[in-house]
């Protein structure tokens, strides 16, 4: 019993530090676990910073560009979708531009929907909205004729590829073309089965009435 007795008290004597210590670290094991949870539940309960508000007026203009921007882009697919029908079907291909005949179908090379686009608000209540097409465009015509037999009959076949310029306004619930320009980047003519560039000033119409016939070129490269 003694012997039991010194034993433990050296062992207390020689683990009394670690004792304190370890009562020590645990002390500050706890506290910082209060601390810990404490934190966490502050954070928890932080709330959320509040989105910035939108007003109404502000929601119903984007939605409201949105869909007239919506139905711009469908009115012109609408367009490209009826010229390649047109040009497919080979009805209506002789047009009519008082004075002249001749034969003119178009291509959109990059098909439906790709084509950039935009819309403004006017201010105006009857045409609230106008809008900006660019798109590119292939245009095969003939020359230009007196009567629509010589139009329908000519095999001499111009082609003009560019970018055209569209300007649209809002009325009475659709798109309506207001005007367009066709920016011609590369002209080239028919020979044979094969397109090549013109040797020659390309002749754009049948007879040579030049004093009459330079304001309709101007005139008909709008359309």
């Amino acid at each position: 019993m003694i012997l039991n007795s010194r034993i433990g008290r050296y062992l207390y004597r020689r683990l009394r530090p670690t004792y304190r210590r370890l009562h020590s670290f645990l002390i500050c094991m706890l506290l910082g676990s209060v601390l810990a949870s404490c934190a966490l539940m502050s954070r928890e309960r932080k709330p959320e910073p509040e989105a910035p508000e939108v007003s109404e007026d502000a929601r119903e203009i984007l939605s409201e560009e949105q869909i007239a921007l919506s139905q711009l882009r469908g009115t012109v697919n609408s367009e490209i979708a009826l010229s390649e029908a047109t040009r497919g079907a080979q009805t209506n291909l002789v047009r009519y531009d008082h004075p002249y005949y001749h034969v003119s179908f178009e291509i959109f090379p990059d098909g439906e929907g790709n084509f950039s686009s935009s819309v403004a608000e006017t201010g105006q209540s009857l045409t609230p909205w106008s809008g900006t097409v660019i798109i590119r465009k292939v245009k095969v015509s003939t020359r230009f004729h007196r009567n629509r037999a010589d139009a329908a009959a000519d095999e001499n076949l111009i082609r003009d590829e560019g970018v055209e310029r569209r300007r649209y306004q809002y009325q009475n619930g659709r798109w309506v073309l207001q005007h367009s320009v066709f920016e011609v980047t590369r002209t080239e003519v028919l020979e044979g089965d094969l397109w090549v560039a013109p040797v020659e000033p390309v002749t754009r119409f049948a007879d040579e009435e030049r004093g009459i016939v330079s304001n309709w070129i101007q005139r008909i490269f709008r359309r």
